[in-house]
């Protein structure tokens, strides 16, 4: 009877406050699973592992320590050093113990090999790759073969993504920046134009996937549509962001009931596999002719498998979804700092001025091989990949338990991250080429150390000089944005040429100026470094 008068005064109220009373009741619940599952897995966690390294103090219930980062990354990270030595451990909301490296111990941890420190296992843990991309591929198109390579594209990166192929790619970057940034997104301004746009990471985000959609997929098939690829590849990589916290979070069941409930991926992705599978199976059979450099030529040639001798063709489906893939893993980094280049470019129009000048001194329309002839175009890209890093970079999970040269145990499972952007600021490990303090952004940073010598032997070492600083190396202490020695970023070839060329085709084009005289420090939970939000004005030259 009490159930009876229960569900009829339910039924009584109006809609929205029977949504509201369904919305609290299922939070109530989900934050009850929540903290339950959280206070077992740590529990867990203690029992099975002991560690040498220190935990920081005073970590907040369910956050941890990431309102003290939020509020001041680089105080948080020298008082953690200070009280804690060069490794330390952090409590975050989603990893429960994250050991951080600093100073010294970060080339050790990026030279682990992969089977003691893996960066594949941990992308895959922290991202829900499997269940937002690869749980609809299998359910779906079961019919075709399942095998999901361990490490698809490592081999493609390593022997395409350099050299005389990247030129191949640069008519595809240029077409991105006529097409969507001048004509779409700035409205095609004439000399003396102007534009204001609000939400810069929106232009590049637009920009950018249309540019990786045609080097990826290609630009001369008449089957695919890549403003349309573009689009769908975007929304499932926000998709996939928002769906990371919830796995986390939430009992696995509970989470992926959410996630396919309210964050559905197959729309977007069945638009992606329907353009791109006739495609692979077009060129495979000898119907579609494979005259043009792509990233899915390349990967459709090669083994399912590059490590564990698998000789399996890749499917179709699977092809695609690996590139969706790759799109969404890199997109957030690629799109924050062209981002933030753009605004470095608007508050320096000095520089924007020189860069102009000495573009139009080549021999030649700008090329991605004539643009490496300009040192302070280097020396601007490497000073805002050191400067504008995020606080913490290059995740990597133990796969078994670890000894440090500090003598210190990471025990096995433990996830680990470097402090990138306190060692590329410390003087101590960065090396001083010039009298700018190195918590300030000085793109001519690396150019004082370039200067023309007055004969041949001086001209050899300027030469010299400009190979060591050379924004792609992966070999020197202090610069860690690509990785170091081992295991570096195979695509950072690729990403240097395309942001060489995205500068090229701005600088000649615009004058830029901000609507805010500071350029502001922005952070997610003071751990992703993020562009400002002031608005930047193009104008038409």
């Amino acid at each position: 009877m009490l159930l009876y008068d229960l569900k009829n005064s339910v039924e009584s109220l109006d809609i929205t406050t029977r949504h509201i009373i369904f919305i609290t009741s299922v939070t109530g619940i989900l934050y009850w699973a929540f903290c339950k599952n959280s206070k077992r897995q740590k529990q867990d966690f203690y029992q099975q592992h002991q560690s040498t390294v220190s935990s920081l103090p005073g970590a907040l219930p369910l956050v941890g320590h990431i309102l003290e980062l939020s509020q001041d990354p680089d105080s948080f990270i020298k008082k953690c050093k200070s009280k804690c030595g060069p490794i330390f451990r952090v409590q975050m909301p989603i990893i429960n113990d994250l050991y951080v490296v600093t100073g010294n111990l970060i080339p050790e941890l990026l030279s682990l090999p992969e089977k003691t420190a893996s960066l594949h296992n941990v992308v895959e843990g922290l991202f829900p790759v499997e269940d937002v991309i690869y749980k609809h591929y299998r359910e779906k198109r079961s019919e075709e073969e399942t095998f999901i390579s361990k490490h698809p594209a490592i081999p493609i990166g390593q022997r395409y993504l350099k050299g005389d192929t990247l030129y191949s790619f640069e008519g595809r970057v240029k077409q991105a920046m006529n097409e969507i940034f001048h004509t779409e997104m700035l409205g095609g301004l004439r000399p003396g134009e102007t534009k204001q746009i609000n939400y810069v990471a929106g232009l590049v985000e637009r920009t950018l996937s249309y540019m990786f959609s045609l080097n990826f997929f290609g630009a001369e098939l008449s089957l695919i549509d890549n403003k349309v690829l573009a689009q769908e590849l975007v929304q499932v990589s926000r998709i996939m962001m928002r769906a990371a916290p919830v796995y986390h979070s939430l009992p696995y069941r509970i989470a992926d009931k959410i996630v396919r409930t309210f964050l559905p991926s197959e729309k977007h992705l069945e638009a992606i596999l329907d353009q791109v599978t006739p495609v692979v199976n077009g060129i495979r059979s000898g119907n579609i002719p494979d005259d043009e450099t792509s990233f899915i030529s390349m990967l459709m040639k090669h083994p399912a498998s590059f490590y564990n001798g698998e000789t399996d063709i890749r499917s179709a489906s699977n092809t695609a979804l690996q590139i969706t893939r790759i799109f969404c893993l890199t997109k957030m980094t690629l799109v924050h700092t062209n981002s933030l280049m753009i605004y470095e470019l608007a508050h320096r129009p000095e520089l924007v001025q020189e860069l102009r000048e000495a573009i139009m001194k080549l021999d030649e329309k700008p090329t991605a091989k004539s643009l490496s002839q300009i040192p302070l175009m280097d020396s601007f890209i490497r000073e805002l990949f050191r400067h504008k890093s995020h606080t913490f970079m290059h995740f990597r999970a133990a796969q078994k338990e670890i000894m440090l040269s500090t003598g210190q145990v990471i025990p096995e499972g433990s996830i680990m991250i470097a402090a990138v952007n306190d060692a590329q600021r410390d003087p101590e490990m960065t090396p001083m080429v010039s009298d700018v303090p190195l918590d300030q952004f000085d793109p001519y940073r690396y150019l004082k150390t370039m200067k023309k010598g007055e004969n041949e032997d001086e001209d050899e070492e300027r030469r010299e000089q400009e190979q060591e600083w050379d924004p792609t190396r992966v070999n020197q202490p202090g610069y860690y944005p690509f990785g170091f020695r081992m295991r570096p970023c195979r695509g950072r070839f690729f990403v240097i040429q395309e942001m060489k060329l995205i500068i090229a085709e701005i600088v000649t084009n615009y004058n830029l100026k901000t609507t805010s005289d500071k350029n502001s420090e922005n952070f997610l939970f003071g751990i992703a470094r993020i562009p400002p939000k002031d608005s930047i004005i193009f104008e038409r030259i």
